[in-house]
């Protein structure tokens, strides 16, 4: 390992989705307080509609689709755009959206879907234009797929 290794930095990605989302907020292309399928109307809430702030939070109360695909499927890598179908398809939930909290990675994915709804383009795109390039991340990027 060097200084010039990348490394998969996973969950403390987190961090560069809540701050895209704060900014988009502060320039009022999102709402954190509206709930989610303002932002995307064919995510299904069994339980109640949260708001982005509750994904963030991890308080949705909805079920990550990536823990049931592990459930499903071993640690099998997804091809891309499984998730958001699953989303959908959900008849269930952990809990009544800000009840309890409980770590969701896919509270992050559907903030993620989102922010790329509102800008029109996608999230490795708006993270780097609206983040890291202004900030001077040049060795920091997202990676789309697993897949690729």
């Amino acid at each position: 390992m060097t200084p010039a290794t990348r490394l998969r930095i996973g969950s403390p990605s987190k961090q560069f989705t809540a701050m895209l989302a704060l900014l988009l907020s502060e320039e009022g292309l999102l709402d954190l307080d509206e709930p989610l399928p303002r932002w995307l109307p064919e995510v299904a809430c069994p339980a109640g509609e949260p708001t982005l702030r509750q994904c963030l939070h991890h308080t949705s109360g909805l079920r990550c689709v990536q823990e049931v695909a592990f459930l499903a499927a071993g640690l099998t890598i997804q091809p891309p755009g499984r998730h958001l179908p699953a989303y959908a398809r959900q008849s269930g939930a952990n809990f009544a959206p800000g009840e309890v909290q409980l770590y969701s990675n896919g509270g992050y994915h559907l903030v993620s879907r989102a922010i790329e709804r509102v800008t029109g383009a996608p999230f490795a795109q708006v993270l780097q234009e609206r983040l890291l390039q202004p900030h001077g991340l040049q060795a920091t990027f997202a990676e789309r797929s697993d897949m690729a």
